[in-house]
């Protein structure tokens, strides 16, 4: 991993050489593919949960996105866990990743790293006041996540762009002058 593309994972001696200080365990969890059903995901927030604080998890992004109610259980995990959970761009975070990455508590990416957000995509199944009432309910529900989840990361206008129904698509170097306003708010 490139010195340059970490934040705040290793603290600078003053020279090019970096240290940390560790005494616990570090887990690494590759979080690549498609986000599926949440039995899949048993393990890692299993990890998250019991792992105390001088431990670390590494969940190392490679991800398209997926399923919501998947990507909230790893988030409440990540919001449980007394463990640094670092949050690190391989290459593709799109969608529900995205939430996942930004709910981690401190962030790395690579050079090839790509940050996609867009709103979600659903269907349903049922009698059609069933299925309307059903989209009502979503829409309102992931608007307000967006607007929680991407606050200080996306702008305002980006934020409104996404639940437009375009897509924000961010590169390595944009991601990180992002993330250190992100960590600042």
């Amino acid at each position: 991993m490139s010195e340059e593309f970490m934040l705040p994972m290793l603290q600078s001696t003053g020279n090019k050489t970096f240290t940390t200080e560790f005494r616990g365990v570090r887990y690494d969890y590759y979080l690549t593919g498609a986000i599926g059903d949440p039995e899949e995901y048993l393990d890692l927030c299993n990890i998250l949960r019991s792992a105390s604080p001088q431990d670390e998890v590494v969940i190392r992004f490679n991800t398209p996105g997926g399923q919501v109610r998947t990507g909230n259980m790893i988030i409440n995990a990540i919001e449980e866990s007394q463990a640094n959970v670092i949050g690190f761009i391989e290459s593709d975070c799109g969608s529900m990743g995205t939430y996942i990455f930004l709910a981690c508590h401190s962030w790395g990416v690579s050079e090839a790293a790509e940050f996609f957000a867009h709103t979600c995509t659903s269907g349903s199944y049922g009698k059609e006041h069933e299925t309307y009432e059903q989209a009502v309910f979503l829409r309102k529900q992931q608007h307000k996540l967006m607007r929680k989840r991407y606050s200080n990361f996306l702008t305002e206008s980006e934020i409104e762009k996404v639940i437009s129904g375009s897509d924000v698509y961010l590169d390595a170097d944009e991601i990180l002058e992002r993330l250190e306003r992100y960590s600042e708010a």
